[in-house]
């Protein structure tokens, strides 16, 4: 884990010169490989009942979500250009980092490969190789970097690396953020939930506000590492008959694991009682931070709000923006 990636700085020629999405053609080959890349991913998840490909593929298209309500750029057009670069500090140069984005769906894909259907608490307990690997330490989630990444490094996708990224100092940038953002989907980790806490308090302290890169960049990294926290428990956050069907999918797979004896307590003595505290301690927390931060898109009646901007609704671009 590295505890700041870095990301580019205002470009605000690119700013000025938005990109037709429809108009980019990857070529043959590089979807070919990626097609690939992704059906393998999915055959390297296990038929666990919640911690499978379909749990990777609804966080995928939460992070997806949560990206595509952050205000870039290019999404307002004004005539001062100090607009633009004032709305690229405010999400730290997120919105204007298409690696940044493309490592938040990319390891939203992988986070959970090979995962075996219970946590690492029990890997450690089994004594398992693969937690001796590791050294006890965020050992699925270690392992779920590990063998996707190598994977990707295989020759047989070779010009979809050269898409991703196009230097060696891109692939570091890649690789840095994939790290960040998987680990953080260990939220069992007490050590590791203590040091993402402060480093929160030290990007956000607002008695420490600084405007230097290293604090931008402090804080952009911090942010897309909870932008995959909240996608691998969106199921709270979403409709009652989403939040329903994935619990039912994780009582069933700590049941399995209980009536095999890999679980000490049977998860129907205490999964009421954990739930209220998981939104109490996690989800809520975690939500009121993604609020805090201030740069993700709400409606309030007729105008759209960041934390110092303002879109009104009739902007020609409010119902792209706008998604009900």
């Amino acid at each position: 884990m590295k505890e700041i990636s870095t990301l580019p700085n205002f470009d605000a020629q690119s700013a000025q010169n938005e990109v037709d999405l429809d108009r980019i053609d990857l070529g043959e080959d590089v979807k070919a490989e990626l097609h690939d890349y992704v059906a393998t991913i999915a055959l390297m998840y296990r038929e666990n009942p919640f911690h499978n490909i379909e749990h990777a593929s609804h966080d995928t298209m939460s992070v997806v979500k949560i990206l595509s309500r952050i205000v870039a750029p290019s999404d307002i057009q004004v005539e001062d250009d100090k607009f633009a670069s004032t709305l690229h500090d405010h999400t730290y140069g997120i919105t204007s980092d298409p690696l940044a984005q493309f490592a938040c769906i990319f390891s939203a894909l992988i986070h959970d490969v090979d995962h075996v259907g219970v946590p690492n608490s029990q890997l450690i307990q089994e004594n398992a190789a693969i937690a001796a690997l590791y050294k006890n330490k965020s050992v699925a989630e270690q392992n779920s970097v590990d063998l996707p990444w190598d994977l990707l490094m295989e020759n047989r996708y070779g010009n979809l690396r050269s898409t991703i990224y196009a230097s060696d100092d891109e692939l570091k940038r890649f690789r840095h953020l994939v790290v960040n953002s998987v680990m953080a989907t260990d939220i069992m980790d007490k050590d590791l939930k203590v040091l993402r806490n402060g480093r929160w308090d030290k990007a956000f302290n607002e008695a420490q506000q600084q405007n230097s890169l290293e604090k931008v960049n402090c804080k952009a990294t911090i942010v897309i590492e909870h932008f995959l926290q909240a996608s691998d428990v969106s199921r709270t956050i979403q409709h009652r008959h989403i939040y329903r069907k994935w619990n039912e999918r994780l009582f069933t797979e700590m049941y399995k694991a209980y009536v095999e004896g890999r679980a000490e307590v049977d998860p129907s003595e205490f999964w009421y009682k954990g739930e209220i505290g998981f939104f109490d301690f996690y989800i809520i927390p975690l939500a009121k931070k993604l609020k805090d931060w201030g740069c993700l898109v709400c409606r309030v009646t007729s105008t759209w709000i960041t934390r110092n901007t303002t879109v009104p609704s009739g902007h020609p671009r409010a119902k792209r923006l706008w998604k009900p």
